[in-house]
């Protein structure tokens, strides 16, 4: 599998992550499962704007993407498809499961090293390991 299509799955779950915050009360804490378009229907009920939020959405997604793919091709090179393949959806499963909320975020000063100290600690071992 290409690096560009396995960095689709991270972009999405950040996306959500977004979704879910714009969502913000409507959102249960199961939207982590949920498929984006389903996310933007909740708190949107004009079919039109559901389609621009979508869209919008979607497009952070791309975004995300694309900032992603210099980061996977230096990182994963060398690991093999199923290996690589692996490694990013144990990434995508960490974002959909991590406690990102602004309590947490903020109790970490918004500090990349303590957020992933703190990511990395709540992980079952043979997550860390892996």
């Amino acid at each position: 599998m290409s690096v560009e299509t396995l960095a689709l799955g991270p972009a999405k779950s950040v996306a959500k992550i977004v979704v879910s915050r714009w969502l913000a009360g409507r959102a249960s804490k199961k939207a982590a499962g949920t498929e984006l378009i389903d996310l933007v229907k909740i708190g949107v009920l004009d079919e039109f704007l559901q389609r621009r939020a979508e869209n919008k959405f979607n497009d952070l997604a791309l975004s995300v993407e694309q900032r992603l793919l210099p980061y996977l091709g230096h990182e994963l090179r060398g690991l093999d498809d199923g290996t690589r393949e692996a490694a990013v959806q144990e990434v995508v499963r960490t974002l959909d499961t991590a406690d990102l909320s602004d309590k947490a975020l903020l109790g970490d000063d918004i500090d990349p090293l303590k957020l992933a100290r703190r990511v990395r600690a709540a992980l079952p071992q043979r997550e860390v390991e892996f």
